[in-house]
């Protein structure tokens, strides 16, 4: 398995869990275009173990890089 590149909290639409899901990006998808409305990420519920694509508004896109950018740069264990 792969390191995600996101851990952003969601909710699995096939057993309705809610919590911190590992978002990937995709090989065939743009990131870096201010325009997009949207973008595609695979997600893996840690549930269910269910894989899918989805859909993922610019503004919650940069929220997800923003939220890791902020953790990597927090140490471990440093509560801040």
């Amino acid at each position: 398995m792969h390191t995600p590149d996101y851990r952003y909290w969601s909710v699995c639409t096939d057993c309705q869990f809610e919590g911190l899901f590992d978002f990937r990006r995709r090989p065939d998808e743009l990131y870096d275009d201010p325009e997009l409305l949207g973008v595609l990420l695979d997600v893996h519920c840690p549930a269910c173990d269910t894989h899918e694509t989805v859909l993922v508004a610019r503004e919650e896109f940069d929220e997800m890089v923003f939220v890791t950018r902020q953790q990597s740069a927090t140490p471990e264990g440093d509560c801040k």
